[in-house]
């Protein structure tokens, strides 16, 4: 059975702006080889990236011999005030399995400076948060970067970028429910924002996706402000699907809807704007660390 207990040992660390991580170049090399390894553990694999990432929607199967597959198609809760709290523990399971690889690649390293360099990089290690609010653009290195250059235990080695998609090892076969229009979940290979064509020739359109962002970059922070200095009741906070009596304006946006549109706008038809599949798409994670 799996127990989520996030990172735990070692010293508090705060949480990171994925910009401001990067900075710290033994950190971010650790944090994209520990990505990559995850992306490659086997799909049948309970802690594998896909497992886990399965969870929050498709393909609609028990987690860990859990009972059912929750009420919303998969495990993940929209519309409700257990929207913000359910992530929590999700994102805790993520970030804990991803700090195993991270202190497992570290140790690895066999010079005795770079070891020491990068166990004590490892222990500053929690998942950082892509702030929105603060700048809607991604940074290039999580969508425009197809591939990076790591220091590895092995020496540098040039790799596709974990942040920038993630590719199914296999190609999973059954995510749609045998309709025409979902067989393209299963033709493409690896995760696609703005996706060019809906067969299995489409691909990402990282420019589509920064200009959209670009173009609405003051929108967000303005909605975003106005809700976290106006809001008066967790209910209307929270979620899109609170109803209410109160013809009060303040009431008619949320956190979800916010952060529902910010999916939209990073994967439009792609697998990061479709709840089903958002969180194969490594940009989820930065989005709900948030």
């Amino acid at each position: 059975m799996v127990i989520t207990t996030g990172i735990v040992g070692g010293p508090l660390v705060s949480r990171q702006e994925i910009r401001v991580m990067a900075q710290d170049q033994d950190l971010m090399n650790l944090y994209l080889l520990a990505l990559d390894r995850f992306q490659r553990v086997d799909q049948a694999d309970t802690l594998s990236y896909f497992q886990i990432a399965g969870i929050h929607g498709r393909p609609y199967v028990p987690y860990d011999k859990a009972a059912g597959i929750g009420n919303f198609g998969g495990y993940c809760t929209h519309s409700s005030i257990l929207f913000p709290p359910w992530h929590r523990p999700y994102l805790a399971l993520f970030e804990q399995t991803l700090g195993t690889h991270v202190n497992n690649i570290a140790n690895e390293f066999k010079d005795p400076a770079a070891k020491d360099r990068y166990q004590k990089a490892a222990q500053r290690f929690r998942l950082p948060y892509w702030d929105w609010a603060m700048n809607a653009d991604a940074p290039d290195f999580v969508s425009m970067q197809k591939q990076v250059t790591l220091d590895t235990p092995n020496g540098t080695k040039t790799i596709d970028n974990p942040l920038y998609q993630y590719t199914f090892r296999p190609m999973y076969s059954t995510f749609g429910d045998g309709l025409p229009d979902e067989k393209m979940w299963e033709s493409w290979p690896s995760t696609l924002r703005w996706p060019t064509r809906t067969d299995a020739t489409g691909q990402s359109n990282p420019t589509q996706m920064e200009r959209n962002l670009s173009n609405n970059r003051l929108t967000i922070r303005d909605r975003t402000y106005n809700l976290l200095t106006q809001a008066r009741s967790y209910e209307a906070f929270s979620n899109d699907g609170f109803l209410g009596t109160s013809a009060d304006p303040i009431a008619y946006d949320s956190l979800e809807s916010i952060h529902g549109q910010m999916h939209g706008m990073t994967g439009r038809n792609g697998h990061m704007g479709v709840v089903d599949y958002a969180a194969f798409d490594p940009i989820f994670w930065l989005h709900h660390c948030n």
